[in-house]
């Protein structure tokens, strides 16, 4: 089928065409999100960082393929996933849901953003997407949580961080205490140095993507 029969079809039905066009693009960023963790292994740093008895916080759970994936792990006992928009934490409700028993009981799932501090937060997220920075404001029906509180609720002396939150990254670990924190892999969404100097400073050797605007960080404790 040529452009113009494509355009014809358009023409023909816009509105039918406009929803198919969506959910196709919708299921491209699913699988685009499943071959990122699973097949180019994205989190495999932090995979082999784990240790036994660990607690992970998968804070931007998306639709919960890292959190799936870090289920397989032996070592992880308990993993708290953080998603705070609505539409896509239903999504990753349902996809917890399907996992085998013994995966999906290691999982806990929460409709909320970790930020630096608790209060609101408000976004232009309208549908199932990964790429939608919350910002703390003064009212709304999203809950933001501070990332020290939630560690402070944690009975462990082993936690891993997966982080990947669209560029609140530094305001969530800015006052947080992370004794109990032995690396993080995060994606950063404007260049590196601030969270580099502050995470620095709680112990942590850091490598990034030397350069880059955005890019992964791993941070493990000396």
């Amino acid at each position: 089928m040529g452009v113009r029969e494509d355009i014809a079809l358009l023409l023909e039905n816009p509105i039918g065409s406009f929803k198919f066009a969506l959910e196709v693009r919708e299921r491209a960023k699913f699988y685009s999100h499943l071959s990122e963790v699973f097949f180019d292994q994205s989190y495999y740093w932090l995979w082999k960082m784990a240790k036994p008895n660990t607690i992970l916080l998968d804070i931007g759970a998306f639709i919960g393929d890292t959190a799936s994936y870090f289920a397989m792990h032996d070592n992880i006992d308990r993993i708290l996933a953080y998603e705070p928009h609505e539409k896509t934490f239903i999504k990753l409700e349902g996809n917890i849901s399907k996992l085998p028993r013994d995966l999906k009981q290691k999982i806990n799932i929460y409709n909320k953003a970790l930020m630096g501090r608790n209060g609101f937060v408000k976004s232009n997220n309208t549908g199932i997407t990964g790429m939608n920075k919350v910002e703390l404001c003064g009212g709304g029906q999203i809950i933001a949580a501070a990332l020290e509180d939630e560690l402070d609720r944690i009975d462990s002396k082993n936690i891993l961080i997966k982080c990947d939150t669209e560029g609140s990254e530094y305001s969530m670990f800015e006052n947080a205490d992370l004794t109990k924190v032995y690396a993080i892999q995060l994606k950063y969404h404007d260049r590196p140095e601030r969270l580099v100097k502050l995470l620095s400073k709680e112990g942590f050797e850091i490598k990034t993507n030397n350069g880059a605007k955005i890019g992964y960080m791993y941070a493990s404790k000396r």
